[in-house]
């Protein structure tokens, strides 16, 4: 009789809960990883976006371009034609007068770097630096010949009809053709440390060509 009154203390019953709490705890706790591993994946998916729109100079990107197309802080990796030790103001002027130069990257390695850099590049493949004093910057490429207010324009040619050719600066070159008999139009290269092409025969403007020489000078008079 005793033995049976503490059977009854503990029923059968009782060991079914238990296990019924096991194994809600257990799926209430697998739950909770699932939850935080999703939320970690989404996390990390977008803060891996974040950071390679900003290393290549997505949307994202800090970098803060001026109106001539230079910015600070930020550099165009790679594809260096060569250096030369100038102020970073001189640094977008050299690229231009130098061949094949697209773009450039100024540092203040060796008292002042300016890295010329050749090849086809966006201001998306800029990236951002730690760096203030860093600039970087592209020339400007166009697909048609923008003449200025005094008839000649830059990366342009008018091929054929040369008279003959003289060394002198780029500023020179249209006042020597003025001065010269029958001198209608010129080019002006960097061919010989400077050459000005005098030509003749009747051209307009229409006739220029564009050319991948940033630094040519061509017009007429």
């Amino acid at each position: 009789m005793l033995f049976f009154l503490g059977a009854c203390l503990y029923p059968k019953f009782e060991h079914s809960r238990r296990r019924w709490y096991a194994k809600q705890r257990f799926l209430i706790t697998m739950g909770l990883l699932i939850i935080a591993c999703i939320v970690g994946v989404t996390l990390g998916c977008v803060l891996g976006t974040k950071a390679a729109n900003k290393m290549s100079g997505g949307n994202d990107s800090n970098i803060q371009w001026a109106g001539n197309n230079w910015a600070k802080s930020c550099d165009f990796p790679g594809n260096d034609m060569s250096n030369v030790q100038i102020s970073g103001e001189d640094c977008g002027g050299k690229c231009a007068q130098t061949p094949n130069c697209t773009h450039f990257t100024w540092t203040r390695y060796l008292g002042g770097t300016c890295w010329l850099k050749s090849g086809e590049v966006s201001k998306k493949d800029a990236i951002e630096t730690s760096d203030p004093s860093m600039v970087c910057g592209l020339m400007e490429i166009y697909s048609s010949v923008l003449w200025n207010g005094n008839n000649w324009a830059l990366s342009c040619d008018f091929p054929g009809n040369d008279m003959s050719n003289v060394q002198i600066s780029g500023e020179d070159c249209g006042g020597l053709c003025a001065n010269t008999s029958n001198c209608t139009h010129f080019t002006w290269t960097t061919y010989l440390n400077g050459t000005c092409w005098l030509k003749s025969g009747p051209v307009s403007k229409n006739d220029a060509i564009l050319t991948t020489d940033l630094t040519m000078v061509c017009g007429v008079v």
